[in-house]
């Protein structure tokens, strides 16, 4: 069980290691280049996430919490970056306010739905579940964004 740990806290760590560098690359794109910046890292999120339950050997986990870390790092900067955009036009207030409560309903979702999802179909569905669910809910945040940010 301490690998799972293990791996959790080296895909923070890089994470937090790069997002000061990739925040600088977000600062000197466009709006649309945060686009793509948010969903280039989140396709490298999701890529390692899908395959954690293929990794025959905890070397092969490291990696995969290693690109994990790498494609947070990529995207939480220019999503931040957006969505303060968004937050200055419809108010800070209330952009933090949808924010917190969509964070909270994927706290309070996410424990169940893991566990029908292992009940019904074992633990490594919940890895494809979970990367293919994501990967969708962050485009349609993306697509989200894009209409309500302002242009260039």
């Amino acid at each position: 069980m301490i690998h799972i740990g293990f791996i959790i806290s080296i895909a923070i760590f890089i994470a937090g290691l790069l997002q000061i560098p990739f925040g600088e690359i977000a600062e000197s794109h466009s709006r649309l280049g945060k686009l793509l910046q948010c969903s280039m890292g989140i396709s490298v999120s999701m890529m390692a996430i899908f395959v954690l339950p293929l990794c025959p050997s905890f070397k092969a986990l490291f990696v995969s919490g290693c690109f994990l870390g790498l494609g947070i790092a990529i995207c939480a900067p220019a999503l931040s970056s957006l969505s303060l955009g968004i937050g200055k036009k419809v108010g800070m207030g209330m952009w933090m306010g949808i924010f917190w409560a969509v964070m909270s309903a994927g706290l309070v979702v996410a424990p169940i739905a893991t566990g029908i999802i292992t009940d019904h179909a074992g633990i490594d569905s919940v890895f494809y579940s979970f990367a293919i669910f994501a990967f969708f809910a962050v485009l349609l945040c993306v697509y989200y964004m894009y209409r309500k940010q302002s242009p260039d």
